[in-house]
Formats: C-alpha cells, sequence, structure tokens
C-alpha cells in the first residue's frame, strides 16, 4: 500500500559493512534516502490531515486579482518562515555541539546555507511582492500570472530546501540551486516585464 512505501522511505536503512566497491553506491542511495524521507513524512501528515483538497483551493485561481496577490503572498511568507526557522535550528544545533555554546557564524560551514537562504529571500522579496501587488491594483493579476507567481512561490522553496538537504558552497557556485534559482528567475522577470506592460 501507499503507507508501506512511505514507512520505506520514513525508516533509517540497516548499516552493514562495505566493500570499496560499494561504497559510493551506498552513499549515493543514503543522500537519496535522506532527500525523500522528509518528503514522506510531508506527505503521510498531508494525506492524515486531507490536505491536497484545501491546498489546491487556496492554489486554484481566483477572479479577484487582491484575493489572488494575498494568497500568493501569503504562501511567500511561509516559504520565508521554513528558511527563518531552518537558520534558527541549525544555529542551536551547532551552540550545542561546540564547546562552551560559541561559534562564528560567519566562518562555519554549516551556517552559511541557510543564512543565504533567508538573505536570498529578503534580497527579491520586493522585486517579488512588488509586481504581484501593482499587477493586482490594476486589475492585471489574471490566473496566468497568479499561476507564474505560485512558480515563483515554488522555486523558492525549492531553494530552501536544496539549501537544507545539500548546503551552499563557499564561493556561492552549486549547480544543484539552478533547478531552483534559474526558474525562480524567469518567474520574476515575466512578473516585471508585466508590470511595466501593464502601468505603461
Amino acid at each position: 500500500s501507499v503507507s508501506f512505501f512511505f514507512f520505506l522511505l520514513v525508516r533509517r536503512p540497516p548499516r552493514s559493512t562495505l566493500s570499496s566497491s560499494s561504497a559510493a553506491s551506498d552513499v549515493y542511495k543514503r543522500q537519496v534516502m535522506e532527500l525523500l524521507r522528509p518528503l514522506a513524512l510531508l506527505a503521510l501528515v498531508m494525506c492524515a490531515f486531507d490536505t491536497p483538497m484545501w491546498l489546491w483551493q487556496w492554489t486554484y485561481p481566483s477572479k479577484d486579482p487582491v484575493m489572488a496577490a494575498s494568497r500568493v503572498t501569503a504562501g511567500f511568507l511561509l516559504v520565508y518562515l521554513a528558511a527563518i526557522v531552518t537558520q534558527i535550528v541549525t544555529k542551536k544545533r551547532l551552540l550545542a555541539a561546540t564547546p562552551e555554546g560559541k561559534f562564528d557564524r560567519y566562518s562555519s560551514a554549516a551556517m552559511i546555507g541557510p543564512d543565504r537562504a533567508v538573505g536570498n529571500l529578503l534580497e527579491w522579496t520586493p522585486l517579488f511582492l512588488g509586481p504581484v501587488w501593482v499587477l493586482a491594483h490594476m486589475q492585471a493579476f489574471g490566473w496566468r500570472w497568479q499561476l507564474v507567481g505560485w512558480g515563483y512561490v515554488a522555486a523558492r522553496a525549492v531553494y530552501v530546501w536544496l539549501v537544507a538537504a545539500h548546503g551552499v558552497a563557499a564561493d556561492g557556485k552549486q549547480k544543484s540551486l539552478y533547478m531552483a534559482t534559474v526558474p525562480g528567475y524567469a518567474c520574476l522577470l515575466a512578473l516585471l516585464v508585466r508590470m511595466m506592460v501593464s502601468i505603461s
């Protein structure tokens, strides 16, 4: 059944002694399981509270542009809250693991990712929410642009998840983040262009 499949994902696989030839394969499998485990837990919670139905109703395009912009904004703020929680949890974990509870967050490799996720969201917030609310005020935030707005929110959520799962390289160059940043910036550019067309 579906529940049994989720149980297999959530449970930790048993440890075993590995040969050098299978070590790389085992590491890859464990990384995949570590990524799927939180998604499986989230799916179980969503099914338990009938989340798919109200989530669909919440994100379904609205004929009222102000209501649609309000929902997109709320979704974005939830993603930002998730980034803040990730940042706080990481900091508390590092403080607990550091002697005397002191560490330099600016030189800590583990804090680079959560700090960057929060900072990145803050940097682009005006350029996202600005066009969303200008279009709503101009009655130009139709269903196509609502989907673009939700696309950006989804891309930001994937970005936070990738940063939490993989971390961020010190030089900032990490190809795995492109799957979130490229679609996100495309949605952002589309909203900015649409806003300029609407007010011209």
